[in-house]
Formats: structure tokens, C-alpha cells, sequence
């Protein structure tokens, strides 16, 4: 009798560890999905940041607030504030969303090229002698694009967010 209420004990202990390690792993395989639904999403927020600079080449020396987007970075400060109308992307098969914010690497509004302002580039035509890649380097010898940053804040599932960012060049 004894040894019965034993293997009947370690019987019960081991489907109970057999559980909870199957309801880990379901806890597990769900995290990952989440996780993968948000880089879809943020995915899809920076392609559709970086459409609306290709569309908009012209109008970027000035701010635009109702697009997401600062020509200059004197606005950013050390933290980001995302305003309450930053567009927003939807995935509308998860149901995810992702808000963008799109800034020029420049210290002041205007032309890239105006007194007093200063702007990370990158020369265009590639690299050669006399030519700098760096912030407030030397002048360039031919064409420069300028450098955006793209900030993305994507919401999914059960409350997880992810912010992330990317510099383009243009």
C-alpha cells in the first residue's frame, strides 16, 4: 500500500511538471509571434516613412508636423515626444500600429547649405580624397545627399512596444 501512494505521488509531480512545461513552451511560441508581428509592422512603418521622403523631396526644407517630420533635429532633445497626430501605420492583419517620426539631420530649418547651418551628409559621388563622411566635415567635392533619421514606435499584442530607428541618406 505504501509504495503505491508513492508511485501514485511521482505519478502526479511528473504530470504536473509535464504541464507547466507544455504551457511554458505555448508562453514561449506566442512571445515569438508577438515579437515577430512588431518588426513586420515597424517594417512597414519605415518603408512608408521613407515613400513619403522620396515623394516629398522638394518641401523638406521646412518642418511638417501633420506628416511626422522636422527639418531639423533641434526639436529632438535627448528624449523623443511623440505628438498625439504622428502618423500612423496599420498592419490590418495583426492589428498592430506603428507611429513614425521622420527628422533631417540638420541643426536649424532652411537650406542644408544656408549660414549657420549644419548637416550630416555624405558626398554623393562616392568617397575621395578631401572628402568627409563625418558631421560638420569638410566641404564636399561634388553632389551630397543628406541624412535623415526615421523613428518608429510600433504597438502590439498584449501592450508590447518597440521603438526603433534608422538613418537614410538622400
Amino acid at each position: 500500500m505504501p509504495m503505491s501512494i508513492i508511485t501514485l505521488v511521482g505519478l502526479t509531480l511528473t504530470a504536473t511538471l509535464l504541464l507547466r512545461a507544455g504551457e511554458g513552451a505555448v508562453v514561449t511560441s506566442g512571445n515569438i509571434s508577438n515579437r515577430n508581428v512588431i518588426h513586420n509592422v515597424n517594417d512597414l512603418a519605415f518603408a512608408t516613412a521613407h515613400k513619403w521622403l522620396m515623394d516629398n523631396g522638394a518641401t523638406l526644407n521646412a518642418d511638417n508636423a501633420a506628416a511626422g517630420y522636422w527639418s531639423s533635429t533641434s526639436t529632438l532633445g535627448s528624449s523623443v515626444v511623440w505628438p498625439a497626430n504622428a502618423p500612423l501605420v496599420t498592419d490590418t492583419t495583426s492589428g498592430a500600429s506603428s507611429n513614425y517620426l521622420i527628422y533631417r539631420m540638420c541643426t536649424a530649418t532652411g537650406a542644408y547649405n544656408a549660414p549657420g547651418n549644419s548637416c550630416a551628409m555624405k558626398d554623393s559621388g562616392g568617397v575621395g580624397a578631401g572628402n568627409s563622411l563625418g558631421y560638420q566635415g569638410t566641404a564636399f567635392t561634388g553632389g551630397v545627399t543628406l541624412m535623415y533619421k526615421i523613428i518608429v514606435r510600433s504597438i502590439g499584442a498584449k501592450g508590447a512596444t518597440s521603438v526603433s530607428e534608422t538613418v537614410v541618406s538622400m
